[in-house]
């Protein structure tokens, strides 16, 4: 388990390629909504909790496992009997980003971002950042695989019936300290940082999509695109 699994609950409470991939459905009990999230071609299920307020399950490559991981992705399927607040997906992914960067982040390339809008007619937000680590940061994590870098990218979809929460998340070890206590990212390390930055882009923008069976306006159609 992962910071990445973040609860939506508890947030709640505080306020392969384009062309292989295999297509998962996420079912909200009582409901007509789904979520359909496209994982790469190669990826296993490697963790899924559920209980009466939530479903979460993580992915992983199937070289990988949970002790050491590189990529991850997890959807989160909250079960709530009431709509969320509006801009909720939004606001969740500016509380996530926050909470990660208190609780781990030292220093970063370039801004959060966070852009909401529809998503197959439900109002969503797509966020991603990236940092490096705090020394002890390791540590202070139990039971939380942190590395000196991390990557996150998702989406937050606000449903009538169920909240989504779909990221992925890639993270290295790969960098070096000088004497003053800067990162120094070797060229090897930027081309990984460049193409899981692409990755997970591509897939908060195309790699899941919510929808509902009794509604012609929100079509269940496979994602366009998966995560990479």
């Amino acid at each position: 388990m992962t910071l990445r699994t973040l609860s939506l609950a508890a947030i709640f409470i505080l306020a392969a390629s384009a062309s292989r991939a295999e297509t998962i459905e996420f079912e909200v009990p009582d409901s007509t909504e789904r979520l359909l999230v496209a994982i790469p071609d190669g990826w296993k299920e490697a963790h899924r909790k559920t209980d009466e307020r939530q479903t979460i399950v993580e992915y992983i490559p199937a070289e990988q496992s949970l002790k050491s991981w590189e990529d991850m992705i997890t959807v989160t399927v909250l079960r709530t009997p009431i709509p969320a607040p509006s801009g909720f997906a939004q606001n969740y992914s500016q509380i996530f980003i926050t909470t990660f960067e208190n609780s781990y982040c030292d220093r970063r390339f370039d801004p959060p971002t966070v852009i909401g809008g529809p998503r197959n007619n439900f109002p969503s937000a797509v966020y991603q950042f990236d940092c490096f680590t705090k020394p002890e940061a390791k540590a202070a994590a139990a039971g939380v695989l942190v590395r000196n870098y991390e990557m996150v990218g998702g989406i937050v979809i606000e449903g009538k019936h169920g909240l989504f929460h779909v990221q992925r998340a890639w993270h290295s070890d790969e960098f070096k300290v000088n004497e003053r206590g800067e990162f120094l990212v070797p060229m090897h390390v930027v081309d990984k940082v460049l193409a899981a930055r692409d990755a997970i882009h591509d897939f908060g923008v195309g790699g899941t999509t919510p929808c509902d069976t009794a509604a012609a306006d929100r079509p269940c159609t496979t994602p366009p695109i998966a995560g990479q």
